[in-house]
């Protein structure tokens, strides 16, 4: 049985494989970024509890409830300079 390939066929592996790595590369930017908006999710809804219990709130609407601090989600403030 035959175990080498001609040059052309491995050029073919290589483009295949680079195509491969490409992918890759953009599903792990892609979960990187999917990463980011759970944990900003995530850090959001912990302030809105915290937020309700402090006001003495028994319940609060997630969506609505700290809506313009949402706009402006931890990151963004910290590329925006403020931190807070």
């Amino acid at each position: 049985m035959k175990r080498t390939q001609p040059i052309e066929w491995h050029r073919q592996c290589l483009v295949n494989s680079v195509g491969h790595a490409q992918r890759l590369r953009e599903a792990y930017i892609r979960a990187g970024n999917d990463y980011d908006v759970a944990r900003n999710n995530c850090l959001m809804y912990e302030a809105q509890i915290k937020e309700a219990e402090r006001l003495g709130k028994k319940e609060f609407n997630r969506d609505a409830f700290m809506k313009k601090r949402r706009a402006t989600a931890p990151q963004q403030r910290e590329r925006e300079g403020s931190g807070k």
